[in-house]
């Protein structure tokens, strides 16, 4: 077959027959000189096709399944998977910013931070105030009086910015199936949950009933 895939000496990945759809799926995938991934009129120019001509390719069964295969070979790579994907939107979604304070209401090390509470920091801010106090008196060598010593006290604040739970808890209520693909943001959400636990409420008293 004129565009079956074979396999390249010393690779486990299969290379498409036409070298031409085989450059365009792994541009297309990987980007094109530093541009974003995924654009299909830069890899198609860089394949030889013109940019109208990525819908096509796309099109094509072959092209589209060598793409999956180079995707999913680069989602390896790095170690990403479908159930860790879950599992960080998850820590995002339902994290708890007290997991970050110690019991006295300091901030904890970042080395001392578990996985949860790690997951849901998107970075710090650090703010340095230094004033200048009144100490003890101390005696002016020039003057030979006492005078006021100055002491300058520093004071640092570290503010914790956290990732936005509404896009997690959206992504995972449409991959549960609690709202529809027109149910977005924490109103449609919260609207699918109370209906589900209102429903949950009258089995609960129906039951009881009889």
């Amino acid at each position: 077959m004129k565009y079956a895939a074979r396999r390249s000496t010393g690779s486990t990945m299969p290379r498409l027959c036409n070298e031409q759809y085989e450059t365009f799926a792994r541009l297309y995938v990987n980007g094109v000189a530093g541009q974003p991934k995924y654009h299909g009129g830069r890899a198609a120019v860089a394949a030889g096709y013109e940019p109208t001509h990525a819908t096509k390719l796309l099109d094509r069964p072959e092209v589209l399944a060598r793409i999956q295969e180079l995707n999913d070979a680069m989602l390896k790579a790095s170690d990403i998977t479908a159930q860790r994907v879950m599992l960080e939107l998850g820590r995002v979604a339902f994290g708890d910013v007290r997991k970050v304070y110690a019991a006295d209401g300091s901030l904890l090390p970042v080395h001392e931070l578990d996985d949860d509470a790690a997951a849901v920091i998107s970075g710090f801010e650090h703010e340095e105030i230094t004033k200048n106090v009144k100490g003890q008196k101390v005696l002016d060598l020039a003057s030979g009086e006492m005078v006021d010593a100055v002491i300058q006290v520093r004071t640092r604040t570290t503010k914790v910015k956290r990732y936005d739970k509404t896009p997690a808890l959206g992504i995972l209520a449409k991959h549960f199936k609690l709202v529809g693909d027109e149910g977005d943001g924490v109103n449609a959400l919260a609207s699918a949950l109370a209906d589900r636990l209102n429903n949950a409420h009258k089995r609960a008293k129906q039951e009881k009933a009889e």
